[in-house]
């Protein structure tokens, strides 16, 4: 097994930060041709990668995608009108 140095270790929000730019940059590629049904199935094997490791980590709720991202201010924003209620 490998040492691990000091230089070599990353916590969790350096892999989260890192997994979620991959996740973006994929996501802005794919967003170029969204009509092209291969492109698309491609970006969602490569999302669901991408999460994959980010539950390895731990850090599934730190990695999302848009439209979770989306979901998840949306619902934030129904909650804030129904504290105000």
């Amino acid at each position: 097994m490998a040492e691990v140095r000091g230089r070599d270790a990353f916590l969790k929000t350096d892999l989260a930060a890192m997994l979620q730019a991959v996740l973006d940059t994929n996501e802005q590629l794919a967003g170029a041709f969204p009509l092209d049904h291969g492109v698309q199935m491609y970006r969602a094997g490569f999302a669901a990668a991408v999460q994959a490791m980010a539950v390895a980590i731990g850090a599934e709720r730190a990695v999302l995608t848009t439209d979770q991202r989306t979901a998840r201010r949306m619902d934030q924003w129904v909650a804030s009108w129904e504290v105000r209620r």
